[in-house]
């Protein structure tokens, strides 16, 4: 069964830290966050962005064509 869209979209995407806007789950954090525990990489908002990530450890965290749910 498809899920509804969120309805919170447009208000996180305006507070999303996330750099990586044409992620197909910025701005649903019910997705993202989901997929960033299944994969255990960090996301910008659960660690106040960056964090001591390496940059190019925040772009394998993010690489949406290996991140499927």
């Amino acid at each position: 069964m498809p899920r509804k869209p969120c309805p919170n979209k447009k208000d996180n995407e305006n507070t999303c830290p996330c750099v990586y806007v044409d992620c197909p789950r910025h701005g649903i954090c019910c997705e993202c966050l989901q997929v960033h525990k299944l994969h255990k990489y960090p996301t910008a908002c659960t660690t106040g962005f960056r964090n001591g990530f390496t940059e190019k450890e925040l772009e394998e965290s993010v690489d949406t064509e290996e991140l499927e749910v």
